[in-house]
């Protein structure tokens, strides 16, 4: 049997995360949800994610600090991580990069863009 590839989804909105969730799974992927980074840093060596989708803005660790501490991190470095974020000003994208996001998209964006680059990704 083919094992699922593992999804982390890290967002404080329960509602993206569950619609992405949904979304996920009917493409195939196992899904995690975290609502914020520090949650997400406390699952992230137990559920081995192979993609992580992440926000900017988010209480208690935010994603820009959440990606400093994964691509600091060898056992967790090389995740591919897609920030999916409301904050698409040139210099939060900048930003993004720099700390070692594999791609930026602009909320709302299609799940036809997100899809794209999931799929070149880690399918």
């Amino acid at each position: 049997m083919v094992k699922k590839k593992k999804i982390l989804i890290v967002d404080d909105e329960p509602e993206i995360c569950e619609v992405l969730a949904q979304c996920l799974r009917r493409k195939g992927f196992a899904t995690e949800k975290a609502y914020n980074g520090l949650e997400a840093q406390e699952m992230i060596g137990k559920i081995k994610p192979d993609l992580i989708i992440l926000d900017v803005l988010m209480p208690k660790m935010g994603g820009f600090e959440f990606l400093q501490f994964l691509k600091s991190h060898s056992s967790f470095c090389k995740i591919p991580v897609v920030m999916l974020t409301a904050r698409a000003e040139p210099r939060n994208v900048d930003k993004g990069i720099f700390l070692g996001a594999d791609f930026y998209l602009p909320k709302p964006c299609t799940l036809q863009n997100l899809m794209q680059f999931i799929e070149v990704t880690i399918t």
